[in-house]
């Protein structure tokens, strides 16, 4: 396979049309048999490919990181189809791209990729990540987990079950409830991901405002704002783990690969489950 037929067949599974600004291929090669792939790859891996014959380095988080911001409104989209008011889904997204465009440096993550790419050149090997996609095949994962069970079960049931998902399970981060009751019912369940990051609490409190009683994010990065949800008790938001999770998504695509003939390695927090 080309790394363009690699990239076309994740957007086809995650029934996507064009490559995600998050996701992309940095440098092309013509024939992949051998992938050396990662939730985060930098230049020790690009080396380690090299020196043990894999022909592309794919990682699944961007090489500029910084490029999340670029699809992050796709909470927006998810938000309006919870039924969230537009306006209200519209400034709740600002608050959160705030957050995150305050401990963004896109200079010294495109410097980053720049340092990355000439490597792959000199050493011969393709390059590319593949988030985006990944990370919608997760979330339909997780979509349908909590669907299965709400609106009548219990919120600790759903805890359990994503706990035993293979991935998540494997990983070892635990899947823990910041905000709510584990003995309520589940009700309205909305799984964010897929989006870049996590929506915070703006994201999660227009939700719980317009009658989704849970939120599910893979993750969660300020203290101050998983307290100010705790202490305002307006629904029920689980944390399902950030590499579990990722693999939950990224491994779909690899068992393709495998089917089709190819040798995927993995390293770097990637839990490799066969389905």
């Amino acid at each position: 396979m080309t790394t363009e037929e690699i990239m076309q067949l994740a957007l086809e599974m995650a029934g996507m049309d064009s490559i995600p600004a998050d996701s992309g291929i940095f440098r092309s090669v013509e024939t992949v048999k051998r992938i050396l792939l990662g939730i985060d790859m930098d230049r020790e891996d690009l080396l380690f490919a090299k020196e043990h014959g894999y022909d592309l380095v794919l990682a699944h988080h961007p090489l500029n990181w910084t490029t999340f911001l670029d699809v992050m409104d796709r909470h927006e989209t998810f938000m309006i189809d919870a039924g969230v008011p537009k306006a209200q889904a519209e400034q709740a997204c600002l608050e959160n791209r705030a957050f995150w465009e305050a401990i963004a440096d896109r200079g010294h993550a495109e410097q980053g990729v720049r340092d990355l790419c000439a490597l792959a050149e000199e050493l011969d090997l393709g390059l590319m990540n593949v988030h985006l996609p990944c990370d919608e095949l997760g979330r339909q994962i997780l979509q349908k987990e909590a669907s299965e069970l709400a609106p009548s079960g219990a919120v600790s049931a759903l805890i359990t079950r994503y706990a035993s998902l293979p991935e998540i399970e494997a990983a070892k981060e635990g899947v823990r409830q910041v905000c709510g009751n584990p003995g309520a019912e589940i009700g309205r369940a909305v799984v964010i991901h897929a989006a870049g990051v996590n929506g915070g609490y703006p994201v999660a409190n227009a939700l719980f405002e317009n009658g989704v009683d849970t939120v599910v994010y893979i993750h969660f990065f300020s203290e101050e704002q998983e307290e100010r949800l705790r202490q305002e008790k307006k629904g029920n938001l689980i944390l399902t783990g950030h590499y579990g999770s990722d693999s939950l998504g990224i491994n779909p695509l690899v068992d393709d690969l495998e089917r089709r003939g190819l040798e995927v390695a993995c390293r770097n927090k990637m839990v490799r489950v066969r389905r």
